[in-house]
């Protein structure tokens, strides 16, 4: 999660203090990279001193009118901590109701709501991907699938038969089963088999469309 993700779910678990005035100190106390814990433990840090949304410092100002004797930092975090606590029930309640009604399955009711949640993610994704047109899913599953890319050509290469590596530099291609050359025909096929042409074209600096010689030479 980037720190704006990561700072959404540290205020889904403290909504109390969802105040944007309070990322920058909450990032400056937690240090990066920033993480659940360290923002929990940050906000603790700071507990004097951050903002809380207006819903709970009125609550909390109620509290205090009918209960004026319990107006230390004790009593704000024992208040603070249910208020939150009973809102965050609240929430998840709900959640789980809409998710049964968006599922239509009463029968799930009773499994955990992390489960819920993993199966309403399932089928929102199913009923995109039915709504895409033929053309979209053959992108999705190019997406999804990427063909293998080969690897990089290596810098040095070991020819068949021989013990000492050769240095593939382009003139070492260009004269490979000449002669003069460090490298035979068959060295050639199989680098181009292992790594493909365009690495090899790579490696000599040509573009196949450009050097339709090259191309020839390569597939050989």
């Amino acid at each position: 999660m980037n720190d704006q993700q990561t700072l959404a779910e540290f205020y889904r678990l403290r909504p109390e203090l969802d105040v944007r005035a309070n990322d920058g100190f909450l990032i400056e106390k937690a240090g990066e990279p920033i993480s659940i814990q360290s923002l929990m433990v940050a906000a603790n840090k700071l507990e004097g001193t951050l903002l809380i949304t207006p819903a709970y410092e009125s609550a909390w100002d109620e509290f205090l009118f009918h209960n004026s004797e319990k107006k230390g930092a004790a009593f704000r975090r024992q208040f603070l901590e249910e208020m939150r606590l009973k809102e965050i029930q609240s929430a998840e309640k709900h959640e789980y109701n809409s998710i049964i009604k968006e599922l239509g399955r009463e029968d799930l009711r009773g499994l955990p709501l992390e489960d819920l949640r993993e199966i309403a993610a399932t089928h929102r994704e199913n009923k995109r991907r039915k709504s895409l047109t033929v053309s979209e899913l053959r992108e999705l599953s190019k997406a999804e699938n990427p063909a293998p890319q080969p690897d990089a050509l290596p810098e040095t290469y070991v020819p068949i038969g021989k013990k000492r590596p050769v240095e593939l530099t382009a003139d070492v291609l260009r004269r490979a089963g000449t002669r003069t050359g460090e490298i035979s025909t068959a060295d050639l096929k199989f680098l181009i088999r292992r790594y493909g042409a365009s690495e090899v074209n790579k490696r000599l600096g040509v573009r196949p469309q450009s050097q339709p010689g090259y191309t020839t030479f390569l597939n050989l």
